[in-house]
């Protein structure tokens, strides 16, 4: 019965994220987004529209950057350096290690995997670089409120016995243990598309 009540808790969990709930986005049309500020590095995290996942993309200290979303992308302006970031599903949590230099653009495509989510990077020696700008054209960009995002996760169904300190730190062990999904010279200059911004 416990068994069943929790499968129950996280299927309504998935289903109420992926289908957009108020997480603080707001649609818009700005290129400018995936310039890196000065000082900064810049993530872009896209979803085609094979995927419907809707799960929250958390940085290091547990605070909201976005959400995935089937057929999306949104930039997350973080940081330069070494950390850890986290995309948080309803019954386990994905966590990487990057290496983000400033003043650049990095992209990450998020997917699921096993049942879980999955972020692949792409990256201007791979195959997948040539199709990102139609990728990009392809699907909606939202920003999000960093406030209603944080509020929103707050609220969320966790599983229970679950605990988010113990699990960014767990997630970070798993992390380091990896390796670095992302090294500083896997971003780019962005020039305006991703053929201009490879050269």
């Amino acid at each position: 019965m416990k068994t069943k009540f929790v499968r129950v808790l996280a299927l309504c969990s998935c289903i109420l994220t992926a289908l957009g709930c108020d997480v603080g986005r707001q649609r818009v049309n700005e290129p400018k987004l995936l310039v890196a500020p000065k000082g900064r590095a810049v993530i872009i995290f896209v979803e085609d529209r094979k995927d419907l996942s809707g799960d929250p993309v958390l940085d290091e200290r547990g605070g909201c950057l976005g959400y995935t979303r089937s057929g999306s992308w949104f930039a997350a302006r973080l940081p330069a350096g070494e950390q850890v970031l986290h995309v948080k599903a309803p019954e386990n949590m994905l966590s990487v290690k990057v290496d983000l230099e400033a003043g650049k653009t990095y992209f990450l495509q998020a997917s699921r995997k096993n049942g879980g989510p999955d972020l692949t990077p792409i990256r201007p020696r791979d195959r997948d670089w040539k199709s990102l700008d139609r990728l990009l054209a392809d699907s909606e960009q939202y920003v999000f409120d960093r406030k209603q995002c944080d509020a929103t996760l707050s609220d969320m169904t966790w599983m229970p016995g679950q605990d988010l300190p113990k699990l960014l730190a767990s997630g970070k062990r798993r992390a380091d243990a990896a390796g670095f999904l992302l090294k500083a010279d896997d971003g780019v200059v962005w020039r305006g598309s991703a053929a201009k911004s490879a050269r």
